[in-house]
C-alpha cells in the first residue's frame, strides 16, 4: 500500500462522492467498489483494503484505518458518524472542510508564485555566472571568481546546484513537519502561532476549525471527554492540542465546556464568551455554526495579510541576492583595476 497520504483535493472529492452515495442510500460495498475502479494506481491497494473490509462486514472506520492513507481526523469523525447514524452529514462537512483547505493553499500560492519565480531566476543567473567564470581567466591566468565563493566552471556549478537543491529539500521537509505538528515541529508551531500577522492567521484558522468541529460533534451524542481531543486535533496545531489533557480533566470533573476552554488561556475572550452564552442558552450547535463561519471569514482576511507578508519577504530575499551579486562583482572589478594599475 502507498505510504503517501491523499491530498486535500483528493480527500474533498472523495468525501463529496461518499456523502452523495450515502445520502442516496447506495450500499457501501457498491460505493467502495466504484471507488476502487477510479482510484489512482498508487492508491489502488489502499482502496481495495477498504473495500475488502466493508465486504467482510467490518465498519468503514476499520477499513479506513487499515488503509493507512486517510488522515486521523477523517477516520475519527467517520467513526462518530457511523456510531451516531449521521455519516452522511459528517462526510458532507468533511468535504467542505478539505475544500476550504485547498482554496487557502491556492490563494497562498497565487500570492507567492511570482516572487518565488523571481527568486528561482536569480538562483539560475548565479549558476550561469559560476559556470561562465570557469571559461574566463584573469590576469593571473586563473579562472575568474567574481562572486568570491571559490566556485567556477562545471565543478563549481555542480557544488552550487547541490547546495541549492539541499536548501529546497530542507525547506520542504521543515514546512511538511510544521504542518503535521510532529516531533520538533510542535514547539515551532507554538512559536509561530504567537507571532503577529503569522500567528493571527494561524489562530483564526484554528478557531474556525474548532468551532466547526464543535458544531459537528455536539450535533450527535458524544462524550465530552472524547469530543475535546477531536476538536483540538482538528486544528493540526500543538498550540491548542497541548491543552487536551487539562481540558479533558476539567470536563470529567463536571466543569462546563466554556470554563475548560477559558482556563487554558489559549482562546480569545470572544470565543469563550460565545461558547458560554451558547451553553447557557442551549443553542450551542447553532451558535458554533455561526461562530465557525465568522472565524472562516476572519481567517481568509488574515491569510491574505499573511500571504502579502510572505510575498514581501520573498521580494526582499530576491533584492538581497541581486544587491549582494552587484557588490561582489563591483568589488571584483575594482580589485582587478587596482591590480592592473600596480603592474
Amino acid at each position: 500500500m502507498s505510504s503517501v497520504p491523499l491530498s486535500s483535493q483528493q480527500l474533498a472529492d472523495l468525501c463529496h462522492r461518499l456523502a452523495l452515495s450515502s445520502h442516496s442510500g447506495i450500499d457501501v460495498r457498491r460505493t467502495w467498489q466504484s471507488e476502487c475502479d477510479r482510484a489512482p494506481r498508487r492508491y489502488a491497494a489502499a482502496f481495495h483494503a477498504v473495500s475488502d473490509a466493508v465486504n467482510a462486514g467490518n465498519s468503514l472506520t476499520e477499513g479506513l484505518t487499515e488503509a493507512g492513507i486517510f488522515p486521523r481526523l477523517m477516520v475519527e469523525l467517520v467513526q462518530v458518524g457511523e456510531q451516531s447514524g449521521q455519516l452522511t452529514e459528517v462526510l458532507k462537512r468533511l468535504s467542505e472542510h478539505y475544500t476550504r483547505v485547498v482554496e487557502r493553499k491556492r490563494r497562498l500560492l497565487s500570492f507567492l508564485a511570482w516572487p518565488l519565480l523571481q527568486l528561482g531566476l536569480a538562483a539560475v543567473v548565479i549558476g550561469l555566472v559560476i559556470l561562465v567564470q570557469g571559461y574566463i581567466t584573469g590576469l593571473n591566468n586563473k579562472p575568474l571568481d567574481m562572486l568570491g565563493w571559490g566556485l567556477y566552471g562545471p565543478k563549481g556549478l555542480l557544488i552550487y546546484a547541490n547546495a541549492v537543491g539541499a536548501l529546497v529539500i530542507v525547506g520542504w521537509l521543515v514546512v511538511r513537519t510544521l504542518r503535521r505538528g510532529v516531533g520538533w515541529g510542535r514547539p515551532v508551531q507554538r512559536f509561530f502561532t504567537g507571532l503577529p500577522i503569522v500567528g493571527d492567521a494561524l489562530q483564526k484558522i484554528a478557531l474556525a476549525r474548532i468551532a466547526w468541529a464543535l458544531h459537528l460533534l455536539l450535533n450527535v451524542e458524544i462524550d465530552l471527554r472524547r469530543l475535546i481531543p477531536l476538536a483540538l486535533r482538528s486544528t493540526g496545531n500543538d498550540y491548542y492540542q497541548q491543552h487536551t489533557a487539562a481540558m479533558v480533566a476539567d470536563v470529567a470533573s463536571g466543569k462546563p465546556l466554556a470554563e475548560a476552554f477559558s482556563k487554558t488561556g489559549a482562546f480569545p475572550r470572544h470565543f469563550v464568551d460565545s461558547l458560554q452564552v451558547a451553553e447557557e442558552g442551549g443553542q450551542i450547535v447553532e451558535s458554533m455554526a455561526r461562530l465557525s463561519k465568522q472565524y472562516e471569514e476572519e481567517a481568509d482576511s488574515a491569510l491574505s495579510a499573511l500571504s502579502i507578508a510572505l510575498a514581501v519577504l520573498v521580494w526582499l530575499a530576491v533584492a538581497a541576492v541581486i544587491i549582494t551579486m552587484i557588490f561582489r562583482i563591483f568589488g571584483f572589478y575594482t580589485g582587478v583595476l587596482n591590480d592592473a594599475l600596480e603592474m
